[in-house]
């Protein structure tokens, strides 16, 4: 249920009375009272001492009765009527909690107090009130309080300034500061309201639980007892006070005493509510009132932010307030509409974050927003963001900002806000998976690898990376992955694979060869390599390295046998060069299918010269010296290693059966043999 329909509503007022009857206690009521209020509501009720005091023959009380949601509006009178002396009659009014937003019109309420007599029959007490809604509405104060307005302001300034005291007030007659206690009640917000603590007549020192009342006017001849009563402020209505200078606050509530302002009536029930019920909080808030509607107001909105966190520095406090001041909702009456940039710029970077409630504030989501409407000036934004002091929660914006990028504004981002796109892409990586993220030129791409690879708590999954990079045949520094550590051999590899080896440019095949190790891993982990995979071997490996002699034959037989069964048109000379050097290279059992394999292939080559410089190295170490004049003939030289090899095997001339069916070429080997 809304305000307004609370307004509508008829205010049911429970009530009870409290006298004399065998010793002071409960005579009528018209609601059930539980026990622990009960026996609040009898002490309370009751005289607070023995003696009588001239001018204190009646007084108002007010307090809370939390388990029953309700204030106490007490009026008690002396009784010289009653057969025990210090007797009393009190009549006290039960306000709910929730009426009390409806209730504005305090001090009618004092309207219902009436006085029992002795012998009646109570029945009025025993029914309830109902106030019509229309009755129960704008206070009705007056503004000529007996009081001096020194003394008012020292009143106010030493309640809601030293909020750890209680505050006494001598005086000879409890009815003298009736008008502006009730005042002073009346003007509070329904919260503070209904813990505020009060009495007009304390002819001793009274407490609710184990805490003094905040407000207690005690007659000053007996203002001895309550010296010995810790934190409490004695205020003295008659003694020359100075004005309290320096709280403009002190001079607002003052005011508002004199002629009651609806406006801030409505400040106060509406940017109360959510804040505590601590009697500091109303000069907090009545300064924040001041501040915020000042016909000049002309603030910057940092000094905002401070002046707002300065009053309440918990994030939970106010929030109503502040969301209220730096919401973008349009529902503010302040004078502070500030531009929504401003407002999330100064939020990302002031130092009082800690004093907001971000979520509340619905920060990224403003973020997100503003991005979907105005990318570019959005990013011009996180860049002052960036230039400046960022918080916590800017970084939070940001992040959520990142989750938005959409694929169309990275090459905004890359032509503007390079640097923007780098931070975007460390709270979210998928940017870094796209090919827009990288369309730079091939220093730019090493530069923006070196960024990344720098980035700390960074989850960037590298396979993706790299192989943006080499679908787009980018030509970065190779050495700028292999210092970063990332294992990067297996994802070109990968790639290589599926989309074959004559696109990996210079720097790739460079990184590949650089690690041998890795991509011999790689190769005996694979079995399902592509034909360009295979193909890509001779490119990267040398046969005749050490890294090729520690791994078994059986390594190499594999592909040569997935190479045999692929029906590929590659031209496979190269490759069956690299498994002849292997061959030479190895004296077991797989040697001859080895040779199988490559020989016949190799050898064509040589005597046609295809075979390139690179291939006839490896080939050529295991080929034995020839005259001068014969030294030129690769295919001699070939067949003689082969020969050679036969003669260290000890295998039979029939053996060349199973290297070539060549009828040309099984004749030359036969008359070398």
């Amino acid at each position: 249920m809304d305000d307004e329909e609370i307004m509508k509503k008829d205010i049911i007022i429970h009530q009870t009375l409290h006298g004399y009857d065998h010793g002071h206690d409960l005579l009528a009521s018209s609601h059930e009272i539980n026990p622990e209020s009960r026996r609040t509501l009898r002490v309370m009720s009751d005289l607070p001492g023995r003696g009588f005091f001239e001018g204190f023959e009646e007084y108002i009380t007010g307090y809370p009765l939390p388990t029953m949601n309700v204030y106490a509006l007490a009026k008690t009178w002396y009784a010289p009527e009653m057969p025990r002396p210090g007797s009393a009659w009190t009549h006290t009014l039960l306000l709910n909690y929730s009426d009390l937003i409806q209730l504005s019109d305090h001090i009618s309420l004092l309207e219902f107090f009436k006085r029992p007599s002795v012998g009646s029959d109570f029945q009025f007490f025993q029914k309830s009130i109902r106030v019509p809604s229309k009755q129960s509405g704008s206070r009705k104060l007056s503004n000529n309080f007996q009081q001096s307005q020194a003394f008012i302001e020292n009143l106010i300034f030493h309640l809601y300034g030293k909020v750890d005291s209680s505050v006494l007030v001598p005086d000879d007659n409890a009815k003298n500061l009736e008008g502006i206690i009730m005042a002073l009640w009346t003007q509070q917000w329904p919260r503070l309201r209904r813990n505020f603590s009060f009495c007009t007549g304390s002819i001793s020192p009274r407490h609710l639980g184990n805490k003094a009342l905040d407000l207690q006017v005690v007659p000053i001849s007996a203002i001895e007892q309550f010296s010995k009563i810790q934190n409490t402020t004695i205020l003295y209505v008659n003694n020359e006070l100075h004005q309290v200078r320096n709280k403009r606050w002190v001079n607002d509530i003052y005011d508002d005493l004199l002629s009651p302002q609806s406006h801030l009536k409505d400040f106060l029930s509406t940017y109360g509510a959510d804040i505590n019920n601590e009697r500091a909080a109303f000069a907090k808030l009545i300064e924040l009132y001041s501040y915020l509607h000042h016909k000049h107001f002309k603030g910057e909105l940092s000094e905002v932010l401070r002046f707002v966190a300065d009053r309440f520095p918990e994030s939970g406090e106010a929030m109503a307030l502040k969301t209220a001041v730096f919401s973008n909702s349009g529902k503010s009456s302040f004078n502070t509409q500030f531009d929504e940039d401003d407002l999330l710029f100064q939020l990302a970077t002031t130092e009082y974050s800690s004093s907001y409630d971000y979520e509340k504030l619905d920060f990224e989501k403003r973020f997100q927003v503003l991005y979907m409407g105005n990318p570019g000036g959005t990013f011009s934004i996180v860049r002052r963001i960036l230039d400046s002091n960022i918080n916590s929660k800017g970084e939070l914006a940001i992040a959520a900002i990142a989750n938005k990028i959409a694929a169309k504004d990275i090459r905004q981002l890359n032509h503007r806000f390079p640097e923007l796109l780098l931070m975007f892409a460390y709270f979210n990586t998928r940017l870094a998976y796209s090919k827009q993220f990288w369309a730079l030129d091939a220093d730019e791409q090493s530069e923006r690898l070196l960024a990344l690879t720098k980035m700390s708590n960074i989850d960037l999954d590298w396979r993706k990376v790299l192989w943006i990079l080499l679908d787009l045949e980018a030509e970065v520094d190779i050495e700028i992955i292999q210092d970063a550590d990332i294992e990067y051999v297996p994802f070109i590899l990968d790639w290589a694979s599926k989309n074959g080896s004559q696109n990996l440019s210079l720097n790739w095949m460079e990184g590949l060869k650089s690690r041998p190790n890795e991509v011999l891993n790689w190769l005996s982990m694979n079995d399902q390599v592509s034909i360009t995979g295979i193909a890509l071997i001779p490119q990267i490996l040398d046969p005749n390295s050490d890294w090729i002699k520690q791994y078994k034959t059986d390594l190499w037989l594999k592909y040569a046998k997935m190479h045999k069964s692929n029906n590929s048109e590659w031209d496979n000379t190269k490759f069956k060069t690299f498994i002849l050097a292997i061959a030479f290279n190895n004296r077991n059992k797989d040697t001859l299918k080895l040779l199988s394999y490559s020989f016949e292939r190799a050898y064509e080559a040589t005597k046609y010269h295809e075979l390139d410089y690179e291939s006839w190295k490896w080939m050529e170490i295991h080929t034995p010296r020839l005259s001068f004049w014969n030294d030129w003939d690769r295919s001699k030289k070939l067949i003689g290693a082969l020969i050679q090899l036969f003669r260290e095997m000890n295998w039979p001339i029939d053996y060349l059966n199973k290297i070539t069916r060549n009828k040309s070429l099984l004749s030359k080997l036969r008359n070398q043999y």
